[in-house]
């Protein structure tokens, strides 16, 4: 992977972040808890790492951007060392409490790294080629796979990773998974050593970390545990951190804890712009509620001040925000931008209040729909029942609080308590919690991130949590000390013993109990944990090492990365500069076929070009995984001119053993090995560009095209176009571009301009001659009637060709849906499907047509529809039959099911064909 030099001390130098926050900690916020101290060290020192990389990399890059701010720490440390600190308390726990926290932080390292060790983050393929350039030295950086976009959403985790893969010279993802087990740990011990302070008991500061981390209960989420993917221990910790900090300020208010507090919490913008605005809102209600004095208002006040001033100035979404507003533009409203473009760069609007006032807009997916404890081996298990469509509902609908368990449904005794004993932890979490709740139910976001309700969902479930963990401490706190004495007794002699139970005993039970409740949907994830493959066939090296970076590509089947492309890429790192555009035949069956040109990214540090923005009509969150027109184009032509549409320095070859070098494109070098054979050409063309559309008309006119009617929708046809020089006057020119724009008549869709195939033209033309210029169609994603206009252009301007266009049907999904399933077998697990194809045209469906095996069990599916997907071939000719053959996926149950058939034509489109009724024994 790609690192740049290391300097030899940068590593060393990584000391001077932890050395400089134990001093803030001692002498700047005067604490003299060591435990509180020290983890509070280790948060600041990561959080001001993080501030002075982003206010430096803009200008001297990454490198540089660490040594400058390594020297800033270097003074502060000379700065502060002089300062007096009171002596540190001794640090006195009771056994139960440690032996309770212990097992927790075993619990909460070994999921991180058996986790990360056996699976690949949910965005990794926009995260890990970011931290790549940013550890190179490009910022910002553009979105890796349309290089065009700029991205303007939070990178902090992102930027973090990079400075500390730049610093020790460790990989990326190595570095993300030793800062991911570090943070969940940090921010555990953070809460906890808090509220102890806060509070004076070891019981609520127990019951809120472990609540927060093992009892959310919110989806699929069973606490911040099991939430180790991307950002969010970064998020989470951080979050922790800024209630510290403000906690502390309030009860010691200083002008170096303002100031502390309002840089860390500036920083907290670029981690996450929705969390930093709901720490301020739980502050504020706080602060209604507590009332301290003048001067911790004053220095509360300034301490936001310093935090607005840096959110909008350091970069991400709010200063995004910010400088439209001063730019004149709406600052939180983007209309002429597309839901794909506004999904892809990033860009956040706001609407307030929202139309659907108090609703939120569900989407399908359990994980998202119903909280984890009704899917526990527990008397809940019958209270489970999928969840139906998306849409609107809300807040207080059964649709919206079954997302949700103990934490809200407990969070008017939660708030009281708050409320009632004025208890500053349980006022901020609680108030963090129910600020969380409410806002997505009164602000929209956007076409985009108003689908993205789920953060909002669980940042309820980690504040309310945190609240009802403080209160439940409390009220056992009370009721434990109501029942002194022994929880047992027992009386005992040669003939019998007998056993009691007290009160207290009845006390401890009943804590025990409540965790139990709490932390259903946690401790079975924990139980099921030995189900996953253990790495090398041994559950020790899964807990204490980390998997090195071949090992993980080659173990994760869905990055489709081969023994092969590993050494491919490491020889393409060595002749790539970061930042330069690669091209490979990626595959396009589905959204996780994105993965591959992410790992190449990752392993080379170039940006993977040739990938299309989503449609606007496919789900919210679809990646950018398909072809766009020009690599469509180039890998159906193989014609090297083409190259010219796309911002590459480098062809990755996979799966086109025709390809051969010619003008502008050069073998660099062949590579086989396990896996295949992989060949890397270098490219070495002129960038071809047109400039914006002009109303003069053009003297060449479109007399004729040649193309298909009907074709596949995501496939290439060679277009005959004539032209016609329809002026009295001779029409020269050089190094043009001819492209077309397809337009969907029912609307929806448009080429968009990062997405023109642009075809070189040299035109040479007489008053009334003819010329025929072939070029590629690509037809877009959508089913649909497209209407091609033909264009010119050169750099400074381009027209539109008045003449003839041409139409292309794409009607495959509706031919699919129109199929007849006439017969259906299953022998010794593989199904036998007869097809019928009734359409006067022949039905050829290859790359990307997927198809599985569903068992209807009367109410459901035995199997969640598309789990079972296969890659299959059909060829039917007009008016006939063909067989399919697929694996059939028994169900585990015996029983009488009805076996239908699932058709996907493409992602997004999925066909179901009833079938016959099979018994399974």
């Amino acid at each position: 992977m790609v690192a740049g030099p290391v300097p030899a001390l940068m590593a060393p130098l990584l000391l001077l972040p932890l050395l400089l926050g134990w001093l803030l900690a001692r002498r700047v916020l005067g604490l003299r808890d060591p435990l509180l101290a020290g983890f509070l060290a280790l948060g600041l020192a990561l959080s001001l790492l993080l501030l002075g990389g982003n206010a430096l990399i803009r200008a001297v890059g990454t490198g540089a951007a660490l040594g400058w701010t390594f020297a800033a720490m270097a003074i502060g440390l000379v700065w502060l060392w002089p300062r007096p600190a009171e002596p540190l308390e001794p640090l006195r726990l009771g056994r139960w409490t440690w032996a309770v926290l212990a097992l927790a932080t075993l619990a909460i390292l070994g999921y991180a790294q058996i986790q990360q060790n056996h699976t690949v983050d949910d965005d990794f393929f926009i995260h890990a080629p970011q931290q790549v350039q940013m550890g190179a030295g490009r910022f910002p950086p553009p979105n890796p796979f349309i290089p065009q976009l700029e991205m303007h959403g939070h990178y902090g985790s992102d930027l973090l990773i990079a400075l500390l893969h730049r610093a020790s010279g460790l990989n990326v993802v190595t570095t993300k998974q030793v800062l991911t087990s570090l943070l969940q740990v940090v921010g555990f011990w953070l809460l906890f050593a808090t509220v102890r302070r806060a509070t004076g008991s070891e019981l609520q500061g127990c019951l809120a970390a472990i609540l927060v981390y093992f009892g959310i209960n919110v989806g699929g989420r069973g606490g911040v545990m099991d939430t180790v993917e991307n950002y969010n221990p970064l998020v989470h910790e951080e979050l922790m951190l800024c209630m510290a900090l403000l906690l502390l300020l309030w009860q010691r208010p200083t002008w170096g804890s303002a100031l502390l507090t309002g840089a860390v919490l500036g920083g907290y913008a670029v981690i996450y712009e929705t969390h930093l605005a709901l720490v301020i809102l739980a502050a504020l209600a706080t602060l209604v509620v507590l009332r301290p004095s003048r001067k911790a208002l004053a220095l509360t006040g300034l301490a936001l001040v310093v935090a607005g001033g840096l959110a909008v100035t350091q970069g991400g979404p709010l200063t995004d925000i910010f400088q439209r507003m001063v730019g004149g533009e709406h600052p939180v409203d983007a209309p002429g931008l597309s839901k794909a473009l506004q999904n892809q760069s990033q860009r956040v609007t706001i609407r307030f209040p929202k139309e659907q006032l108090f609703q939120i807009l569900l989407e399908p997916g359990e994980y998202q729909r119903i909280s984890g404890v009704y899917k526990t081996d527990t008397f809940l298990k019958r209270f489970y029942s999928p969840p139906e469509g998306r849409g609107y509902r809300y807040i207080w609908s059964p649709e919206v609080l079954r997302l949700h368990w103990l934490p809200l449904f407990l969070s008017p005794f939660s708030l009281a308590f708050a409320l009632r004993k004025r208890s500053a932890p349980a006022l901020f979490m609680g108030a963090f919690g129910l600020c969380s709740f409410l806002v997505p139910a009164l602000v929209d976001f956007g076409p985009v991130y108003e689908s993205e309700y789920y953060r909002w969902e669980v940042a309820a479930g980690v504040g309310l949590a945190g609240a009802l963990g403080v209160a439940a401490g409390w009220l056992f706190e009370v009721l434990l000390t109501a029942c002194p004495g022994p929880a047992i007794t027992w009386k005992h002699d040669l003939d019998a013993m007998e056993v009691g139970v007290r009160p207290r005993g009845f006390v401890l039970a009943g804590l025990l109990g409540f965790v139990w409740l709490a932390t259903l949907t946690s401790g079975q994830y924990l139980k099921d944990l030995p189900k996953s493959p253990p790495v090398d066939g041994r559950w020790l090296a899964g807990f204490l090492r980390f998997v090195p970076l071949p090992e993980f590509f080659l173990h994760q089947e869905s990055l489709d990365f081969e023994p092969v492309d590993w050494v491919a890429a490491r020889r393409l790192a060595e002749l790539a500069q970061p930042g330069d555009g690669v091209l490979s035949d990626f595959r396009t069956e589905n959204s996780y076929s994105i993965y591959f040109s992410s790992v190449l990214s990752v392993t080379t540090a170039a940006l993977p070009v040739g990938h299309a923005m989503p449609v606007d009509s496919d789900p919210i969150g679809t990646y950018a995984f398909r072809m766009n027109a020009p690599a469509l184009a180039f890998w159906s032509t193989l014609d090297p001119r083409l190259l010219r549409s796309l911002p590459v320095r480098w062809v990755y070859e996979r799966r086109h053993p025709s390809l051969q070098s010619g003008s502008g494109l050069k073998l660099a070098f062949p590579q086989t090995g396990e896996g295949g054979r992989r060949r890397v050409f270098r490219v070495n063309l002129k960038p071809l560009s047109v400039g914006p559309l002009v109303e003069e008309p053009s003297p060449l006119r479109v007399v004729g095209v040649q193309a298909p009617g009907h074709a596949r929708a995501q496939t290439c046809h060679l277009a005959r176009v004539t032209l016609q020089n329809t002026s009295s006057s001779p029409f020269s020119g050089q190094d043009l571009a001819l492209f077309w724009v397809a337009r969907r008549a029912e609307g929806a869709y448009e080429t968009p301009e990062l997405e023109r195939v642009l075809m070189p033209v040299d035109l040479d033309l007489a008053p009334g001659e003819r010329t025929v210029v072939e070029i590629p169609l690509v037809v877009p994603p959508l089913d649909g009637t497209y209407n091609y206009d033909f264009h010119l252009g050169h750099d400074r301007a381009s027209h539109r060709l008045e003449g003839r266009g041409c139409t292309i049907i794409a009607d495959d999904g509706a031919r699919v849906a129109a199929l007849r399933l006439c017969e259906m077998t299953l022998q010794e697990g593989l199904a036998e499907a007869v097809l019928e194809n009734p359409s006067d045209r022949p039905l050829v469906l290859e790359e990307g047509f997927l198809a599985s095996v569903a068992f209807w069990e009367g109410s459901h599916y035995a199997d969640r529809l598309g789990t079972n997907l296969v890659s299959v071939k059909l060829d039917i000719p007009a008016s006939g039959k063909a067989k399919l053959h697929l694996p059939g996926v028994l169900p585990t149950i015996p029983g009488r099911y009805r076996m239908d058939l699932l058709l996907a034509p493409r992602e997004g489109l999925s066909v179901l064909l009833e079938g016959p009724e099979v018994e399974i024994r």
